[in-house]
């Protein structure tokens, strides 16, 4: 009965979370952001606390997107020529400056 509920619940968070990254990546129909994470990385990047190596103080979610170049990207359901970007996720220490990638961690 544990185990169910913790299936449950993976495939919840994990479908909330896609959607919301689907659709935060659709707000302009001329561009493009693609997404690389494991299950591992999105869980605790998205539902963990971070706290810096360093200085101890707790660290800051942001991302940065690369250009990739132009090209015909498939979308669920259409297919559109737009600018192509790759989404990156990063923690940053407010009080050092510090910059820590999921691999960090």
């Amino acid at each position: 009965m544990e185990d169910s509920k913790d299936i449950i619940t993976a495939v919840i968070m994990f479908c909330l979370i896609a959607g919301v990254l689907i659709f935060t990546g659709r707000k302009d129909s001329n561009k493009s952001i693609e997404y690389e994470f494991t299950f591992k990385q999105l869980k605790d990047y998205f539902f963990k606390k971070h706290y810096c190596k360093d200085c101890n103080s707790s660290l800051k979610r942001f991302s940065k997107d690369e250009f990739l170049g132009e090209g015909w990207t498939k979308h669920p359901g259409t297919v559109a020529y737009s600018k192509n970007y790759k989404r990156t996720f990063y923690l940053k220490c407010p009080a050092c400056s510090r910059i820590y990638t999921s691999d960090d961690f």
